[in-house]
């Protein structure tokens, strides 16, 4: 299922080589863990959504049970 939420990026780690998994914490499905694809690349657009205290709002998929 999509979910749209806002909420605060609280962790960034490395995956591969242009992969970052960042942990975000929301009011509505409080804290989930979220891989961007091609974040770590040079000109990639979602650069600076992984860094660690950035507020905005995401966009992720996740199985109906594990996102409430």
């Amino acid at each position: 299922m999509l979910y749209r939420v806002e909420g605060i990026v609280i962790r960034s780690m490395d995956y591969g080589e242009g992969n970052k998994i960042v942990t975000i914490i929301t009011d509505t499905h409080g804290k989930a863990g979220v891989l961007i694809r091609g974040a770590k690349k040079a000109r990639s657009r979602h650069a600076s959504l992984a860094q660690p205290f950035t507020y905005g709002e995401f966009v992720f998929f996740a199985e109906a049970g594990s996102a409430r």
